[in-house]
């Protein structure tokens, strides 16, 4: 490969004047949405797209600029009515854009929310805006080797249909009829529907069956079984070249995932192409220049012994290609860290660079001509030299039976012994990777340590690790909630955390393990809690969807939420200071469930104060910035004056 011969300057600024290292920050920059997201080339690299937020509490906008002139400022696209979410090039000239817009001021129920999605497409040289069909609709693939063509997934009663848009012709035709019985269904790079699952019921428990089609064929085939008591996965992540065999992310028998080669026509697992010992093998990556090298896998990604993602690249000539690209990006990019090739030309000579960290709220940069042009950040108000320095480190379970990791971000100002804010992510069941992570960066940047604790239940550190918590019976408030302390512990007993000034915050489940803090009977080792989106009535949220349960699903779900710790009865057990915060929208765990905790706790005589975000959602994208910074002031004064930790960044009244 050709090596680039790289200079470095920067293009825009979306912030004037200097910052210094140990600035405080106003809690706006924090709650500034993402400045730019979604930055992406045209096929051919002449056109740069991104998303941009122009100002504080506004809807983003697009902006396109001539990658050969990046100083004649771009072109603007909005809409009046709709919120663009995300955007694809499908031509040189045409990008399909996928629009929200609230369609009612109420969720309907569990997982029904406020919002619908459409699909249009934007010519960027008329400006103009051409809805695609009639219905709603989403990107399910943007085909990279085929122009103006784009495949939409549209919903219809109770399945997906899938349609082939035509943008040049105006033509939609249906490709894939919706089925009850089958769902998940992915495309490859060239448009052929290739994976997809379905369940057949009998007897006994459900089999969860893995289906594949080769290029060219019209019928799905069972390639893979798994028993729906089953708590192993396998996913098919990638093709080879011979469409007989595919890549798969499976336990196979084993505590950790591995990357194999799995053969579809015999059934069974051939090579083991990647493993770990101290962990799953976490994903894949794909080469960066989809419209060359579709589909092509060139490295199997892991965490390392410091928590840091990276990637082994495979024995072949363009993997080692699209490595030796990345190193030396990394040898020029700023507090390089997780860094990617997010977008290239079909010719491969025009690039962008995307890298995040614990230094850099993430960045963009343009390769081109041999040269590296810094684009901007996802929040150009928060600057490198004013980040919190991130460690990961592992401690023993008071129990004996698992290591702990987790995640640290320590304050730039202020000294050791910390007060310390304990951070569990939401869930529980899924896997966190901590690169940059807002919430803990603010805190850090206000005096306050953050842990995060991948407890017993977190994903990527094998089975026996997740089924800990919920296998023989539901931990929550149990060892999960002793992980969670056993961290902070664990950071006092180092000289790091001030062991008499600890407070925990979270969000979702993390919301639930924040009000069991508050009210658990014995060795209360926190001066307060946080609870943003919780569950402090675990059997009504399983209610929601006790009915849907099967197998290991089951099992899980309820054996977890059933067996444990259950806030709601216990409302005089609180026993510090707590604060609740909700979104009146939230449809992952509704407002219902801590209207009615509050209830409980008024009539328990316990006290606690409450923050409402008008029209917020659960997810963070749909909290937006005049909540977010609602949510921030109630907290940081939580902390300094009820919880009486205050720090010299952030004193008490």
């Amino acid at each position: 490969m050709r090596r680039l011969a790289i200079a470095v300057f920067t293009f825009l600024s979306m912030l004037a004047g200097t910052t210094h290292a140990n600035e405080v920050y106003p809690l706006e920059y924090w709650a500034a949405q993402t400045a730019v997201s979604n930055v992406r080339l045209s096929p051919d690299g002449s056109k740069l797209a991104m998303l941009v937020t122009p100002g504080l509490g506004v809807d983003p906008v697009i902006q396109i600029y001539n990658t050969n002139s990046l100083a004649e400022g771009p072109r603007r696209y909005n809409a009046a009515s709709l919120k663009i979410e995300n955007f694809t090039w499908i031509s040189n000239d045409t990008i399909v854009v996928t629009f929200s817009g609230q369609v009612r001021e109420r969720i309907r129920g569990f997982n029904q929310g406020t919002f619908r999605y459409t699909a249009a497409t934007l010519d960027v040289e008329e400006g103009k805006f051409d809805r695609i069909g009639d219905n709603e609709g989403r990107i399910a693939s943007s085909l990279p080797t085929e122009a103006n063509k784009v495949i939409l997934s549209v919903p219809d009663r109770r399945v997906t249909d899938y349609y082939l848009a035509d943008i040049d012709r105006g033509t939609e035709r249906l490709i894939l009829k919706g089925n009850e019985d089958v769902f998940s269904i992915s495309f490859d790079d060239l448009g052929n529907p290739r994976t997809a699952n379905s369940v057949t019921l009998g007897g006994g428990p459900a089999i969860f069956q893995t289906l594949y089609r080769k290029p060219g064929e019209r019928s799905w085939t069972v390639i893979h079984e798994l028993s729906e008591e089953s708590f192993e996965q396998f996913d098919v992540v990638g093709f080879y070249d011979d469409p007989r065999y595919v890549y798969v992310l499976a336990h196979n028998g084993a505590d950790k995932v591995s990357l194999w080669k799995f053969d579809t026509e015999q059934k069974q697992f051939m090579d083991r192409v990647y493993s770990r010992t101290d962990g799953d093998v976490i994903g894949i990556r794909v080469h960066s220049n989809r419209a060359a090298n579709p589909d092509e896998l060139v490295a199997a990604s892991y965490l390392t012994a410091d928590g840091r993602r990276d990637f082994e690249f495979f024995d072949t000539e363009s993997a080692a290609s699209e490595g030796a690209l990345l190193d030396q990006l990394e040898a020029v990019i700023p507090n390089a860290y997780y860094l990617r090739i997010i977008s290239r030309s079909s010719d491969g000579n025009t690039l962008l660079a995307y890298n995040i960290g614990p230094k850099d709220t993430g960045s963009y940069y343009l390769v081109k001509n041999g040269q590296l042009q810094y684009i901007s950040s996802g929040n150009p108000f928060v600057k490198s030299n004013n980040l919190s320095e991130l460690e990961y480190v592992k401690y023993p379970s008071r129990h004996g039976d698992l290591t702990v990791p987790a995640w640290v971000t320590i304050p730039s100002v202020g000294k050791a012994p910390y007060p310390t804010i304990v951070l569990p992510h939401g869930g529980p069941f899924v896997q966190e990777v901590i690169d940059y992570d807002k919430w803990s960066q603010m805190l850090a940047n206000q005096g306050y340590l953050v842990i995060q604790p991948q407890y017993r239940g977190s994903r990527g550190y094998g089975l026996s690790h997740y089924t800990a918590a919920f296998l023989p019976r539901g931990e929550g408030g149990g060892k999960m909630q002793d992980d969670k302390d056993d961290g902070a512990l664990y950071l006092a007993s180092q000289g790091l955390s001030d062991p008499n000034r600890l407070a925990m915050f979270g969000w979702s489940y993390g919301g639930y393990a924040a009000v069991t803090a508050a009210s658990r009977p014995a060795d209360q080792i926190y001066q307060c809690a946080i609870a943003g989106a919780s569950v402090p009535d675990t059997r009504q949220q399983v209610n929601y969807y006790r009915d849907r349960l099967r197998g290991s699903s089951r099992v899980e779900q309820l054996r977890f939420w059933d067996d444990s710790y259950n806030p709601i009865e216990n409302p005089s057990g609180v026993n510090i200071p707590l604060l609740l915060i909700h979104g009146t929208s939230d449809q992952r765990t509704p407002l219902r469930g801590v209207r009615d905790y509050m209830k409980a706790l008024d009539q328990a005589g316990s006290t606690y104060k409450y923050v409402e975000l008008p029209k917020a959602d659960h997810f963070f994208g749909t909290i937006g910035y005049d909540n977010e910074l609602k949510a921030y002031s109630a907290m940081l004064d939580f902390l300094a004056n009820d919880c009486g930790i205050p720090t010299e960044q952030n004193p008490a009244n």
